[in-house]
């Protein structure tokens, strides 16, 4: 059972693990880009969120061994929604010309204001 739930932890993990990667990298291409800090504490979050996002997942795997399998997805779909939404962000500030990623973000803000999270 143990197995079980490691193995559905690890499946799930994976492909947010590639997006957390693809943040980090575009977070420290931006800082790069924009000449910003790179500090050792935003790269120590980033080692305590991957440790997080590894406990939600394997409490996901518990569930999905318990049957609950939609829950499970529900967990990476919305952890795979934070990092993709991070990633946008740093490409917004790196390019913020770009006529995609502006419209982007336009729409991300106004999602912001509706509801009451600037």
């Amino acid at each position: 059972m143990i197995l079980e739930i490691l193995t559905a932890a690890v499946t799930m993990f994976t492909p947010i693990l590639i997006l957390m990667l693809a943040d980090l990298a575009t977070g420290l291409a931006k800082a790069f880009k924009c000449h910003h800090k790179i500090s050792s504490s935003k790269l120590r979050s980033t080692v305590s969120k991957t440790i997080v996002y590894f406990i939600v997942l394997v409490i996901g795997g518990c569930l999905s061994t318990l049957g609950e399998d939609s829950v499970a997805v529900l967990f990476a779909v919305f952890l795979g929604i934070v990092e993709g939404v991070s990633i946008l962000e740093n490409l917004g500030e790196m390019y913020p010309q770009h006529k995609f990623i502006a419209k982007l973000k336009a729409i991300l803000n106004k999602k912001q204001k509706e509801n009451g999270d600037e």
